[in-house]
């Protein structure tokens, strides 16, 4: 405002110099007092006045930033955590859940970071490994939502990889129905053996009349992963 008022002004003024009952002065000494003097206060005020807006506005966009990364980490499960350590290094394993049906790939990723964080913190961990399992009944079996792989002190696995936090995350969700065929098929698979191998047919035709779904409905989901970030 005070620019845009300093401008105008100014302009007045350098017509008055010339024309001074144009601008209502009687003489170029009165058009230069007053107009000259206005020119030099609203100057002053632009640019007092102009830093401090474009600060604040800074100001509120890096705490809406903040406060965006701070909310993203959703609430999680343990639900197995092995030590894998070996001499002079400690080492966490951990497989977790949550309870979103359908996190974003930032919630995911977000998610393993806090939880491989907080297992360091307790555990005291050299290295954390954190698996985010898209089924509780399925633990290990390669159906991911997010992986962490944290080394604070910059050491990877071995203490001299270089590496301090590596994260993926799952482009997409499975179903709720995905994800009960997935827990009901590790829970039922080993009835299903025959000569070393599971008799996938029998089984799905199991599992389509206990959950009621149609047996072409039956199948494992397929998980696709990308990398959120690696240092």
């Amino acid at each position: 405002m005070f620019s845009i008022l300093f401008f105008i002004v100014l302009i007045l003024m350098i017509i008055g110099l010339f024309k001074p009952s144009f601008v209502k002065m009687k003489s170029k000494k009165q058009t230069l007092k007053i107009l000259g003097t206005a020119t030099i206060v609203f100057f002053i005020l632009g640019v007092a006045t102009a830093p401090k807006h474009k600060e604040k506005q800074l100001d509120n966009t890096s705490q809406t930033k903040t406060e965006t990364q701070m909310t993203t980490a959703l609430p999680y499960n343990i639900l197995k955590v092995e030590d894998v350590s070996f001499p002079g290094r400690k080492r966490i394993s951990s497989f977790i859940s949550i309870n979103d049906t359908n996190p974003t790939f930032e919630e995911k990723a977000q998610t393993v970071i806090k939880a491989a964080k907080d297992l360091c913190k307790k555990y005291n961990a050299d290295v954390v490994n954190v698996v985010m399992e898209a089924s509780k009944g399925a633990i290990g079996k390669g159906y991911s939502l997010a992986i962490c792989e944290y080394a604070p002190d910059g050491g990877g696995y071995s203490g001299d990889q270089n590496w301090t936090c590596k994260v993926k995350s799952s482009k997409n969700n499975p179903t709720v129905q995905q994800i009960s065929i997935l827990d009901h098929w590790y829970n039922e698979r080993d009835n299903y053996q025959k000569d070393g191998l599971t008799d996938e047919d029998s089984l799905k035709a199991h599992l389509a009349s206990e959950l009621n779904i149609p047996v072409e409905k039956i199948s494992l989901p397929f998980i696709e992963m990308a990398e959120y970030s690696s240092k």
